[in-house]
């Protein structure tokens, strides 16, 4: 069973089903036994025509997360995918089980495009294979496993914008030269996703509801603040002081637990915290007066301790739960 926490509730295959027929798309509806594979959910319509369509759910090294849905036969090069994005090759890789049901809020084997309607999916940015546009039909999960819907290329374009989402078309197998006179093409989009929320404004189910993205979408973490500019925040900065009472945005316990472990967010954090009380003044303006060499030598000697700190609270977490594990499967309680 998932477990919802600290966001809103999902939304269902019916409520989905009816916001995309009161919207006018055209689609069929297929129930089928639960099936967790591209190939099995090939065989459960095999005898109805259509592209089963397949899709991977990851993220970045800034913890932004995507639905990368395509083709069947279409090669998904993370690597060039990472590039770009504008993250680097290597910046991509699958997503954590844990975000399927906080951020795009489905159970496993039920990811879909459909699912960046969902309330905490707002930040998901979801990029379409260009060869599925043409499709004459398609299968996508209704936010479960359990059935597929049969539309075409066009009319998965018009659902991503009946439920409020972008339809970014995108040739995946394309493996353009990037360098400083070719930026990654693919950057603008997250760029988008950070600066704006999106499933807010889609139909009436999907406000009284909503999705993994990380709530509002699995957000970057929150770039390191120095401590005058923390103090100026405070204060309101110049438009006075904050408003009291201002509600803040709901975080997932995925999305904490992102920040926490993050080692290059809160190496910038330890070292702007220092350099505001050593310099009175963030890290980065504090290290131009340094040796480059010896600003990278800190920062990196720091990410290497952290990171060693991190793996051995990971691995004395692991032996921890398999003691307990053990312990429950043997009945030999403390």
């Amino acid at each position: 069973e998932i477990q919802y926490r600290l966001g809103k509730m999902p939304l269902t295959k019916d409520e989905v089903i009816a916001q995309l027929r009161g919207k006018g798309i055209e689609f069929t509806v297929h129930e089928h036994a639960a099936v967790m594979t591209v190939e099995a959910q090939t065989e459960a319509l095999a005898s109805v025509p259509g592209v089963v369509v397949k899709n991977l759910f990851v993220k970045d090294k800034k913890n932004r997360l995507y639905i990368i849905s395509a083709a069947p036969d279409t090669k998904v090069d993370l690597g060039v995918i990472s590039a770009r994005l504008g993250t680097g090759k290597g910046g991509v890789r699958f997503a954590p089980e844990e975000a399927l049901g906080e951020v795009l809020q489905v159970a496993a084997g039920s990811v879909t495009p459909l699912a960046a309607a969902n309330p905490e999916a707002a930040k998901v940015v979801v990029l379409l294979d260009s060869r599925l546009q043409g499709a004459g039909a398609l299968f996508v999960h209704p936010l479960v496993n359990t059935a597929s819907l049969q539309m075409s290329g066009a009319a998965l374009g018009a659902a991503m914008q009946a439920l409020g989402r972008e339809a970014i078309w995108v040739d995946l197998e394309l493996d353009p030269k990037i360098d400083r006179d070719n930026p990654p093409d693919l950057a603008k989009y997250t760029v988008a996703a950070e600066a704006k929320p999106a499933a807010d404004a889609a139909a009436p189910a999907a406000a009284s509801s909503s999705a993994p993205a990380k709530a509002a979408a699995p957000a970057a973490p929150a770039p390191s603040t120095s401590a005058p500019a923390a103090a100026k925040a405070a204060k309101g900065g110049k438009g006075g002081p904050a408003k009291a009472g201002a509600a803040a945005p709901a975080v997932s316990a995925y999305e904490v637990h992102q920040r926490l472990t993050d080692v290059e967010h809160t190496t910038a954090q330890l070292l702007d915290k220092v350099s505001a009380v050593l310099a009175g003044k963030a890290f980065s303006e504090a290290a131009a007066g340094l040796d480059p060499y010896a600003a990278r030598r800190l920062t990196a000697d720091l990410e290497s301790a952290l990171s060693a700190f991190k793996n051995a609270a990971f691995t004395m977490g692991y032996k921890a739960g398999k003691g307990e594990v053990v312990a429950m499967a043997t009945k030999q309680f403390a």
